[in-house]
């Protein structure tokens, strides 16, 4: 009995032995670990930041955005963190922050792209196609790109979401350029949705707004064919077109309304 005792206390001593050097060995391994990282964070420094992707912001604005210089510490705030700080420019999109033991920062940016100008008020503003501000437009210079004119993001959000909607629309089927500055787009309620295209006001709604730029394709070119002045054209309804003369003499109201209802099924 007494030499299984003493077989079972050699046992459990050799255990014990190994269980310290397990011990022992990983936290030699964390300090060595600590030591490294914190070298590495105290030795390697930027050596420079490369800037991809960025079209309408400057490298150096970005790097001002970043807060970050060369000779900094490399690993002294996180890819998160920097990535984070360029993303609160309405211009950045996304962001992708990478970093080598070269001291090479790698920036890769996804800009925001303009869609419209929103004017209100006495101020005009570059929006994407999530209606967000990128910037105030200081002068009057020479944009082509659809306007949204006299409707308040915060006062009038569905007709803001609207206007939007119809304008990617736009760019899709027109490439969304206006002609000497001459488009845009009004209206305080969806359905008030009012497209200004040179001298023709298109009453056009909410809603179902490809048919309604086939439509507009259509009367616009019969208008020029027949040299008809007008004062409205209206789209809001699915199976006819509104065309309203600019005044009697040109022709009665109901006639060019059914004309051009029959025109069109004709041509379809």
């Amino acid at each position: 009995m007494a030499t299984l005792r003493n077989k079972r206390s050699l046992e459990h001593k050799k255990g014990l032995k190994k269980l310290f050097a397990g011990v022992a060995l990983a936290l030699l391994l964390s300090a060595s670990f600590a030591g490294t990282f914190y070298l590495a964070k105290k030795l390697v420094v930027v050596s420079e930041v490369v800037i991809s992707g960025n079209q309408h912001l400057k490298s150096e604005e970005l790097i001002a955005l970043m807060r970050m210089r060369k000779n900094d510490e490399l690993f002294g705030v996180t890819s998160r963190e920097l990535q984070m700080r360029l993303m609160k420019s309405p211009w950045v999109k996304d962001a992708v922050v990478r970093k080598n033991l070269t001291g090479q920062v790698e920036v890769r940016i996804a800009e925001a792209v303009p869609r419209a100008v929103l004017a209100f008020e006495t101020r005009s503003y570059l929006v994407d196609r999530d209606g967000v501000m990128l910037e105030e437009l200081k002068d009057t210079p020479t944009i082509f790109l659809p306007v949204i004119r006299g409707i308040d993001p915060g006062q009038m959000r569905d007709a803001y979401r609207e206007a939007l909607s119809f304008i990617e629309v736009i760019h899709a089927k027109r490439g969304g350029l206006a002609a000497n500055g001459t488009f845009s787009v009004t209206g305080t309620r969806p359905e008030d949705i009012t497209l200004h295209l040179e001298n023709i006001v298109i009453k056009v709604g909410s809603g179902d707004f490809e048919r309604k730029l086939d439509d507009l394709r259509f009367v616009t070119e019969e208008i020029a064919k027949r040299n008809i002045r007008v004062e409205y054209v209206d789209l809001r309804f699915a199976n006819r077109i509104v065309v309203k003369p600019l005044n009697e003499e040109t022709l009665a109201p109901g006639a060019q309304e059914k004309k051009s209802s029959h025109d069109k099924k004709n041509k379809r």
